[in-house]
């Protein structure tokens, strides 16, 4: 980060440069991806830093005449003053930049999430915080319902088949004990654990046998 920042001040100072930094700084703005584990923490400061290349070259992210414009109609002003319409122009930059901070998210920890924002975009909802600080606490205290397979690697579809197993497992064993309990002869009616010890247990079954001998 430190480097990027060094080539991109070092090469301000000279206005051939301007084009490809400006460039430089945007495409690597809109591009940060928070990585697999790397903390939410250093993901904010990494998107932080990026953001503040672009101010430091004077580029305005976000900023544009219809963001200004919807912010002014959500809030219901009309008439706008100049005062006005620079706060309204500030949260309207200020939630594109909570929005690009959502999308940037680890998919693997936030796709779920990510995913029913995307729905309620589609559904005419305003599901994205509304700035960055509002962002990161959400992203903190959002509960992945995968989250044992992004803490040991398995997948929700394991889990479920180590579910259905243990069920069926719990099954058969189920009617393996109620086979043996319900083992009965159909001459004496006496109950046995399995065929040998109810045939042994048998006077009729016993007889038989003697006669065969």
């Amino acid at each position: 980060m430190r480097i990027i920042k060094k080539t991109i001040y070092s090469n301000g100072e000279d206005d051939t440069h301007m084009g490809y930094n400006h460039f430089i700084a945007i495409t690597n703005y809109y591009h940060v991806q928070q990585e697999r584990y790397q903390s939410l923490q250093e993901y904010c400061d990494q998107f932080v830093e990026y953001r503040k290349v672009c101010e430091q070259l004077g580029i305005k992210v976000g900023a544009s005449e219809n963001g200004l414009a919807n912010m002014l109609k959500r809030m219901k002003i009309i008439n706008p003053t100049q005062q006005q319409k620079d706060k309204e122009e500030k949260k309207a930059i200020e939630e594109h930049h909570a929005i690009l901070f959502i999308l940037g998210a680890d998919k693997y920890k936030y796709g779920k999430l990510i995913e029913e924002m995307k729905n309620d975009v589609i559904c005419k909802k305003d599901p994205f915080p509304k700035t960055i600080g509002e962002a990161s606490n959400l992203l903190s205290k959002w509960t992945n319902n995968f989250s044992r397979k992004y803490n040991n690697g398995k997948s929700d579809s394991n889990d479920c088949m180590a579910f259905a197993t243990a069920t069926k497992e719990k099954e058969k064993g189920k009617d393996e004990k109620m086979r043996k309990k319900d083992i009965t002869c159909f001459k004496c009616k006496r109950k046995g654990t399995n065929i040998m010890n109810t045939l042994k247990n048998c006077p009729w079954h016993q007889i038989r046998r003697a006669q065969a001998y």
